[in-house]
Parts: structure tokens; sequence; C-alpha cells
């Protein structure tokens, strides 16, 4: 066989390649929109969720969405809102797979369980209830035995078997949290911890010195993903090991200055939460007072 005839061959293979490639790319994704006209109550979407019946839960403006596949209906979530207060709220929701139960929470901090026998959603917790200040609720979750956890504006709270909810660690705005086996691993406005729920009072630190916005559990690298303000995209251990930024050039992530754990940014935070100053305590002795707040 001639080299131009070889030549010939190998072209067409590659041209073949690529249109195989350019059909799977355009057939893979079924892209389709959903807003008011399908039966979306708000088109501000804060928050999504997958139960294990395929059904989508759509957190809005509005309240919650349950999309089918083909219809869209609308849950509203008990509340003392105003119509002007709602477009302060934000609604978050949380699939518990093992205990297939869908949970929501707003900022005010009101935790909802969704009754599949009633069809519509329950309020569980209501943080006015418990401390009288105003506080942002960011993110629950539960722990392997089943305890909520909550990371508010004010620190990481856990409700207790008896209803009562204590602080576990204050002096700072938990921003979220990923609960993975024993370890409940925090983000905050200054950097990672973690604790194991059996032993809440033992606070590691794993990272400072950054803005902690968004947590992510990689359970097959067995890796922590961090989201921060300003620091740009992080990973690490969970041990805590090996922190380091994302650094593959890829243009989609934007990253500001940013320093290791222990580089000089750190060492200053760390400094000035030991100053009389800064000092930021963790222990639950700081909490805020509350009457049905446990110890």
């Amino acid at each position: 066989m001639g080299v131009w005839v070889k030549c010939a061959i190998a072209f067409a293979l590659c041209l073949a390649g690529v249109s195989a490639r350019a059909e799977l790319s355009g057939s893979m994704f079924d892209m389709r929109y959903i807003g008011h006209a399908e039966g979306l109550a708000s088109e501000r979407v804060y928050s999504i969720a997958e139960d294990k019946y395929g059904a989508i839960w759509i957190a809005t403006k509005a309240g919650v969405d349950r999309y089918n596949g083909q219809t869209v209906k609308n849950f509203n979530l008990p509340d003392d809102f105003y119509s002007g207060d709602m477009g302060w709220r934000r609604i978050g929701l949380m699939y518990d797979e093992q205990r297939d139960a869908l949970w929501a929470w707003d900022n005010a901090g009101r935790v909802y369980l969704y009754s599949p026998r009633n069809d519509t959603f329950e309020q569980t917790i209501f943080w006015a209830e418990y401390a009288e200040e105003d506080v942002a609720l960011n993110k629950i979750c539960f722990d392997n035995n089943g305890g909520l956890w909550l990371a508010l504006s004010t620190g990481l709270y856990r409700e207790l078997p008896d209803g009562t909810i204590t602080l576990v660690a204050g002096g700072q705005s938990v921003n979220d949290i990923i609960c993975v086996g024993d370890w409940i691993v925090a983000g905050s406005a200054e950097g990672v911890f973690r604790l194991r729920h059996s032993r809440p009072d033992g606070v590691q630190r794993l990272m400072d010195g950054q803005d902690v916005q968004t947590l992510y559990y990689d359970t097959g690298s067995r890796e922590v993903w961090i989201g921060t303000f300003n620091g740009g995209l992080w990973t690490m251990d969970i041990e805590g090991r090996d922190a380091r930024p994302v650094t593959n050039g890829d243009p989609g992530v934007h990253r500001g200055e940013s320093h290791p754990a222990g580089g000089p940014a750190a060492r200053d935070r760390r400094q000035d939460r030991n100053s009389p100053e800064g000092k930021r305590d963790l222990r639950p002795e700081a909490r805020p007072p509350g009457k049905h707040l446990g110890g």
C-alpha cells in the first residue's frame, strides 16, 4: 500500500473520529428551560436536590418546587415574612439519602422536613425560639448517627437527642459544613476546622487565613475542595495535609492573592486571634445566651 493511500486512510479515520465526538457532545445532554411558563414559582433559584425517585427539588425565592420531568408543583414554606422581605430570604435544600428525607432551611433560621404523607414541608426548628439574636443559617448536615449540625453566622451548633441546641465552636461565621465519616468539616470566614461528632470538644484547625465560602468532599480522591471568597480554589486531604491552591490554568477559576496554610497571612491571622483585641473563642462557653440553648 502506497504512502499516500495510508495517509488518506489515516486522514479519513481522523475526520470520522472528530465527527463522532462532535455528535456525541451534541447529543450527550438534553437541555431544556424551566421558568414561569413551565410552573416555576420564581426564576430566582438558590438550591437544587434530587431524591431517590428522580424528582428534582428546586429552592427559589418563593419556596420549593418539585419537577418530575413533566410538571412542576409548588410548595410554600411556613413563615411570617411579609412580601417585601422575600427578596432577602435564601432557601437551601439537602436530600438525606441514608434516611430518605428531604430537608429545607432558610437563612432566617428555620429548618423544614418534607412529609411524604402530607405532601408538605413542616417546620422543625426556628432559631428565634432558641436565642434572641439576628443570625443567618447557612447550611445544615447530618452525621452518621443522624445528629443535626447547623452552620450559623455565630458559629457551629448541634442538636442533641432531647432537642436542645448547643454551641460547639463559636466566635466565627460558619459558611458551610460537610459530614465525612466520623468527621464534621466546617468552612468559616477564618479558614477550615474539623471535629469528630462523637467528640465535639476536640476542634482541630486545618487551614487559616482564608475566607471559606463552600466545601465539597470528593469520595474518589478523598480530598476536600475549598472555595474561598477571594483566595481561589484549594484542595486538601481529610487530615488537613497537602493544602494547596488549584493551579491548573483553568480560565474558569479566578484566584486572588493567596497564601499557604502556614504562610505569612495565616500567621498574621493566628496572631490576631491570640491578641486581646482579635481573640476568637472556639469553646462552647463562648455561646450566645438563650434560654433553650444547651451546655
